[in-house]
């Protein structure tokens, strides 16, 4: 079992606080999730695979700037969109 998910702290203070603990301390963390807007609040960098691909891995700042996105889920249906080079 992972040992970050058993902790007793993590129960306590909840996932987010947990990732944020854990990113301080050096740790590479990775999240998968579908809800975008709530793990663009805590990523330095998204990745997106589609179909075994992966389109692109940006930070979430680069994500809203380059398409005017006010969400990052907004941002990244645009950049969907968009042909792939």
């Amino acid at each position: 079992m992972n040992p970050l998910l058993a902790s007793t702290r993590h129960r306590q203070r909840g996932p987010i606080a947990e990732v944020r603990s854990a990113r301080e301390r050096g740790c590479t963390v990775l999240i998968t999730s579908h809800l975008m807007d709530e793990v663009g609040h805590i990523a330095d960098r998204v990745a997106y695979l589609s179909e075994g691909q992966l389109r692109f891995i940006l930070p979430p700042s680069e994500i809203l700037g380059a398409t005017g996105a006010d969400r990052l889920s907004q941002g990244i249906a645009t950049l969907l969109r968009t042909p792939v080079a």
